[in-house]
């Protein structure tokens, strides 16, 4: 672990954060907005305008934990690569 002063660094870690912060509400706006279509649309694929507010479904995740010929045996050569990724917070 670095332990920095240099301000161009803090001034870059403030201005990832805010902008962190402002995607967050824009997610919750959006969210809301979503929600507000979905009652508009009756939970249905609707077009206005030009727009196509589309209804669709994929299929979920597999619980490999559940399947029974999958317990006690070790997956973790069949793991793909780490994934190396930073992350900011406050402290």
């Amino acid at each position: 672990m670095i332990i920095t002063t240099d301000l161009k660094w803090i001034s870059s870690a403030e201005a990832v954060y805010k902008l962190q912060q402002k995607r967050k509400k824009i997610e919750e706006m959006e969210r809301a907005a979503i929600e507000e279509l979905k009652i508009l649309s009756q939970d249905k694929t609707t077009v206005g305008g030009k727009f196509l507010f589309a209804k669709e479904e994929r299929k979920g995740s597999i619980d490999y934990k559940a399947v029974p010929v999958l317990r006690g045996l070790d997956l973790e050569p069949y793991r793909k690569e780490n994934v190396i990724y930073f992350k900011l917070s406050i402290i």
